[in-house]
């Protein structure tokens, strides 16, 4: 086994002696070089290299002096070279990887074949998204139903100067998730008002706390704890022939998330229903006799 190791590592050092000796300071992987191509890349930033025996593929001031024309064809040096060897150009191995290329004599001259190496910057991982930024491309996924609008106590007996209650029924929460790079959230919203508006002329809008309710047994029909009172009869010529009054109801969502990083927030969001009542008038007659 020890035999084996040794013989290993004596292969290594000739392979990458060998290439030292036909190389330039660059970068790496087959690569098909040709005089119109400037420049080299393997879906990374690779610096074009100047050609030629122990020169450095990036003068002083950062940029290339001469380029190289290679083609795209790059692959990683294996084994890379160890830390601190001379191909490294004092970059740490922790930040860079090796790449290599072959370039044919076409490109360089009579005398062959030949290598080149390059240490390129390792691709760093993108940051991981935004939590607040990945809740609201969340929220706009979700579906919020409309309200079911509901009119009390008796939706068939509207009448002017008799208090409405006014409710929609209660969707419950509505939750949504997301995820992206690492970083997971969970949204739950819920109906925190409604804003109730009516077409009559003059009317005003009413927003109620809640999804409000139907009076229950008993109840003072005269204080809904949501409620409208109409003041005009629906009559065709005030409605434009429709005979109804119309009805809309906007339900205002709020939304909370949390997510995987422990930041959390509150969101909002909204959605409406119309419908149309009839409202009649109620008349009081006086019988005579008893």
């Amino acid at each position: 086994m020890l035999r084996r190791r040794l013989l290993t590592v004596l292969l290594t050092l000739l392979v990458m002696t060998s290439a030292l000796a036909h190389s330039t300071a660059g970068a790496g992987g087959p690569a098909h070089c040709q005089p119109d191509q400037p420049e080299c890349s393997a879906g990374v930033q690779i610096p074009p290299v100047a050609p030629g025996p122990g020169t450095t593929p990036v003068g002083g001031n950062g940029q290339p002096s001469t380029p190289l024309p290679c083609t795209d064809q790059y692959k990683v040096l294996d084994p890379q070279p160890p830390a601190g060897y001379s191909w490294w150009q004092g970059k740490s191995p922790a930040d860079y990887v090796m790449l290599m290329s072959l370039c044919p004599k076409a490109a360089v001259g009579p005398d062959g074949m030949w290598y080149n190496y390059v240490p390129v910057l390792k691709a760093q991982a993108p940051p991981p998204p935004s939590p607040a930024v990945l809740a609201q491309s969340a929220l706009v996924t979700i579906h919020f139903p409309a309200p079911v609008q509901h009119f009390g106590p008796n939706p068939d007996r509207i009448a002017v100067n008799l208090p409405v209650w006014l409710s929609m029924t209660d969707p419950g929460a509505i939750a949504g998730t997301a995820s992206a790079g690492g970083v997971s959230v969970q949204l739950s919203g819920r109906v925190s008002s409604v804003t109730w508006s009516v077409n009559e002329p003059g009317a005003t809008p009413v927003t109620c706390t809640g999804v409000g309710s139907a009076p229950a047994a008993g109840a003072d029909l005269s204080k809904p704890p949501c409620g409208f009172t109409f003041q005009l009869r629906s009559l065709p010529g005030r409605t434009g022939g429709a005979g109804t009054w119309t009805v809309t109801a906007t339900a205002a969502w709020t939304v909370t998330w949390t997510s995987s990083t422990g930041a959390s927030g509150t969101l909002s969001s909204q959605s409406t229903s119309d419908s149309t009542v009839y409202v009649g008038e109620y008349s009081t007659v006086i019988l005579p006799g008893g």
